[in-house]
């Protein structure tokens, strides 16, 4: 998990001569000769699946490149579909008719429907989005009035966020029995883009003894801020101790900086990694609490 404290961690499971601990490809030793570390966690951020482990995270996406700012993000796609069949009538059941999977985050503002021959009928119809079984989107109702050929249909959509850590399913709904065949569907949306973003660790609970936690962190480009929040308080800025040029888990030359926290009478701890810049990139982190 991005920083592990749901559970406490146990003496004798954690406590080690720090001349065994090595966190990150870092000898901790090297730095505190002698003394007992308490707890120690050693955190790759190159997998999508950690966005499910970050308490809070905020215009982040997670991908082989490391945690950075979300500064592009899914443009649209047509999606090829084999023959799909839309049979639908206003006393069945809304029909899915695919399934898609973004390619990164975007604002999804319309989904166009190709089918392989023209309606001229008159109805009503729109489509919804589920994620997880769940309703996520409706768009607006698409209104035929009138009797002229039509195979293409337009439905368009309002503050629906593509997420590329999930799958959608799309439905198709309408008051009219028709029986067609789907040959498209182009999806678009406009990338979601930010600035500036930010990961927070759940509140760790630190042991009764504990002195300080020296975390390691490795990233490149802009500089990251790191700041720290004891017992619930007010953030406070941690600065940099000491930096060394090192390889992130996927060989990505970067910076290792190391942070000492003071934790003297404290009971919890949360960290704030914050990236400025669409540069910024955060591979991964090692922490001892001693």
């Amino acid at each position: 998990m991005f920083f592990d404290c749901l559970q406490k961690p146990t003496f004798d499971r954690f406590v080690s001569e720090s001349s065994l601990i090595n966190t990150a490809g870092l000898l901790l030793h090297s730095h505190h000769a002698g003394e007992d570390i308490s707890f120690a966690q050693n955190v790759f951020l190159g997998d999508l699946t950690q966005v499910a482990d970050a308490a809070q995270y905020a215009n982040i996406h997670f991908s082989s490149a490391g945690a950075h700012i979300l500064s592009t993000g899914y443009s649209g796609e047509t999606i090829g579909l084999n023959s799909a069949s839309i049979t639908v009538s206003s006393s069945t059941s809304p029909k899915k008719i695919f399934t898609f999977h973004p390619s990164g985050y975007g604002e999804l503002t319309s989904i166009s429907i190709g089918l392989d021959s023209s309606i001229t009928s008159a109805f009503t119809s729109y489509l919804t989005i589920r994620c997880g079984g769940q309703q996520v989107a409706q768009s607006a109702e698409y209104v035929k009035s009138d009797t002229s050929s039509a195979n293409t249909f337009t439905y368009t959509f309002q503050n629906t966020l593509l997420d590329p850590n999930c799958s959608y399913d799309v439905y198709f709904h309408t008051n009219y029995a028709s029986s067609r065949t789907l040959s498209s569907a182009t999806i678009t949306a406009s990338p979601r883009i930010f600035d500036s973003g930010w990961l927070n660790s759940l509140p760790v609970e630190l042991p009764g003894t504990c002195e300080r936690t020296v975390v390691n962190i490795y990233a490149s480009g802009t500089p990251f801020t790191l700041e720290y929040r004891l017992n619930g308080g007010a953030w406070d800025d941690s600065i940099v101790s000491s930096e060394k040029q090192a390889s992130s888990q996927t060989g990505a030359a970067c910076t290792l900086s190391r942070f000492d926290i003071p934790l003297s009478g404290s009971q919890t701890l949360e960290l704030r990694i914050s990236l400025p810049s669409a540069d910024s990139r955060v591979y991964g982190y090692s922490a001892a609490i001693l």
